[in-house]
């Protein structure tokens, strides 16, 4: 996915070839419960309203996040 004009475009990596992501053995039960009664081409890691994560907006409200936790007495 990248983003054109402001619009998520979906497709193929630049080289056009196919990409797999190393899964850690300690995430493969977590992941499959997760994603269990999703279609195939659902997204996996999506915003808290269920769209795109777009790496500004995912930036901002991690550190948002941080800064609060920071901020807060423990």
């Amino acid at each position: 996915m990248t983003e054109v004009n402001g619009r998520a475009v979906f497709g193929t990596p630049k080289t056009h070839q196919r990409r797999s992501v190393p899964l850690p053995r300690f995430l493969v039960e977590p992941m499959a419960t997760q994603l269990a009664g999703r279609a195939r081409d659902e997204l996996v890691f999506t915003s808290p309203a269920g769209e795109v994560l777009r790496n500004n907006n995912f930036r901002r409200r991690v550190s948002t996040e941080l800064r609060s936790r920071s901020a807060s007495p423990a």
